[in-house]
């Protein structure tokens, strides 16, 4: 079966079109799954920046994102590396699972009980207080 090529550029996703339906509702999942790529990929990236140049990575980077923002994004992709991401899950589940004590068991008390972000967000406060 053809495929929809897609190629990230500066202000849109560029497209080769395979030509068929089920190819374009194929490009349509991949595109539903770079809002949760996009937060991880650059959290990642900023984490080996850091890794491998130290603060100059981290400089550079605040000239092109907000620093709060940077700070979740970098955060929330050190607690949840590549392997223990839940790709069932938003990356807001993520962000929230990340504020628990146990940030693996929240993510798959979340997974296994259709938990939604907002409501471990609501959790989350209730407990602080």
């Amino acid at each position: 079966m053809a495929t929809t090529q897609l190629t990230p550029t500066t202000h849109t996703v560029a497209y080769q079109e395979a030509g068929s339906f089920e190819a374009w509702v194929e490009a349509l999942d991949q595109l539903a799954g770079f809002d949760v790529a996009y937060q991880f990929a650059v959290g990642d990236l900023l984490n080996h920046g850091e890794q491998q140049w130290g603060p100059k990575a981290l400089e550079e980077a605040h000239l092109r994102f907000d620093a709060g923002t940077l700070r979740k994004w970098r955060r929330v992709a050190e607690v949840f590396p590549p392997g223990v991401r839940n790709l069932d899950l938003s990356w807001s589940h993520h962000r929230e699972a990340a504020r628990q004590e146990d940030p693996v068991a929240a993510l798959r008390h979340a997974a296994d009980y259709g938990i939604s972000a907002r409501q471990m967000a609501e959790i989350g406060e209730a407990d602080t207080t």
